[in-house]
């Protein structure tokens, strides 16, 4: 059922403030003890208004005048007409007739009082009350007539500001803002729990005995508010409520925000911090968006993209004409990685075949000083034929086959391979 809009902007929850022209103020100085004239006062202010403003700052200037009479001691019927005369100037236009409309109405009940007062008396003080004679009867009308028009009351004023509101005030209002509070009147998701109870108070025990028909049963009970809190706050809140085994309908109103209160500042205390996106990532995702958002080309093995189509997909061409394809899931791969394999296999080629050449060189000029020594006790006739070495001739060994050396195979062939060597020179 759709919200009733001209309710809410009867009486929101949150006052909305009035803009007023500085001419539109009035300004007492008020007693904080009306029966003590040399009590500390106080400043307060007033606005005038004339009918055009919004229902709540007519029912606001209603309540305004109340705090007027208690702090100026005007709040008695002696007083009343003084009060009277200060709250007629405060009105304009609309407001203004309405009021003296009510307090004109109620003037003319008090004169017709005070003669009806004046006339029974002259029958009362008659021979024969009961069957009073044509000059008692005479006299009595002749008393009514000359009976003088009574002073303004309290009631005169009441009646005034009465008569003001119901002319100013919406059709139905009561009605209307009862439905709002009912239906609609939710708690704010920004505003606490006790903020939005207080509003709620103050709409029902200032505001709606304010309106038509003017009587304290306009109120809401309390049974009916703390059902309608009930369903203002969120579902979350109720079921947190039931896991405990509270009912609201059977809690006190202070029960009731301290039962909520707990739960909205749990919710606070612990709410979830958004966790800080990782940059990296967040450009990943975004460069992978770049890259395929969808695509306006399409690949019947790669499906949509923006770089190729079915006839110009390397893939399809390279399966169709036999070769093999491998595909990796980085796409920053490149086989430049296998230069890295093929110079480190050259440099363990180069190194390997320096250090043959090397020992070879060093082992020939140990064979040549060797022989040297030899022949020296050849020359003194002391040799041995059964050494193994004699015989040993490097001439014909080719030293350029190292130059040339070079490993087929993984890292680990090759070590296998020098330890070979390695073992075979010792041996």
């Amino acid at each position: 059922m759709a919200e009733d809009k001209t309710a809410i902007d009867l009486l929101p929850l949150v006052p909305e403030k009035h803009e007023y022209d500085d001419a539109r103020k009035s300004s007492y100085r008020l007693l904080t003890d009306p029966t003590d004239t040399d009590s500390v006062k106080y400043h307060f202010t007033m606005y005038q208004i004339d009918g055009s403003e919004p229902l709540r700052e007519i029912l606001t200037f209603r309540r305004n005048v109340t705090k007027l009479a208690r702090g100026s001691d005007l709040e008695s019927d002696a007083k009343a007409p003084q009060l009277i005369l200060i709250v007629g100037r405060m009105l304009h236009g609309t407001a203004e007739a309405s009021f003296q409309q009510g307090v004109d109405r109620h003037m003319n009940v008090l004169l017709e009082n005070a003669r009806s007062t004046a006339y029974h008396a002259v029958l009362v003080a008659a021979v024969d009350p009961d069957a009073p004679t044509a000059p008692e009867l005479q006299a009595a009308t002749a008393a009514s007539i000359a009976a003088a028009q009574p002073d303004a009351v309290l009631d005169t004023l009441k009646e005034g500001l009465d008569a003001m509101v119901q002319v100013l005030a919406p059709f139905r209002a009561l009605a209307r803002v009862k439905r709002y509070l009912r239906r609609a009147c939710r708690k704010p998701a920004d505003m606490s729990i006790r903020t939005y109870v207080s509003h709620f108070n103050r709409i029902n025990e200032e505001e709606l005995a304010l309106l038509p028909p003017f009587s304290t049963n306009n109120k809401l009970d309390f049974s009916e508010m703390i059902e309608i809190w009930q369903y203002a706050i969120p579902s979350s809140w109720n079921r947190k409520l039931q896991e405990q085994g509270k009912d609201p309908v059977l809690m006190t109103a202070t029960e009731f925000v301290t039962a909520t209160e707990f739960i909205e500042s749990s919710e606070a205390d612990y709410a979830k911090v958004p966790r800080k996106k990782d940059s990296t990532s967040s450009k990943k995702k975004k460069s992978a968006k770049t890259e395929n958002p969808g695509g306006t080309k399409y690949c019947k093995y790669h499906g949509k993209n923006n770089t190729h189509t079915t006839e110009e997909c390397k893939v399809l061409k390279a399966q169709k004409e036999g070769k093999k394809v491998s595909f990796s899931k980085n796409k920053t791969w490149s086989r430049d990685s296998d230069k890295s394999t093929s110079k480190s296999k050259k440099d363990l080629s180069a190194f390997i075949a320096k250090a043959v050449k090397k020992e070879i060189n060093s082992f020939n000029s140990k064979k040549n000083k060797r022989k040297a020594d030899l022949n020296a006790i050849d020359a003194n006739g002391e040799g041995s034929d059964n050494d193994p070495d004699s015989d040993i001739s490097l001439k014909d060994f080719d030293y350029e086959q190292f130059e040339n050396l070079s490993f087929n195979g993984s890292l680990d062939d090759s070590e296998h391979s020098t330890k070979s060597f390695d073992t075979a020179q010792e041996e």
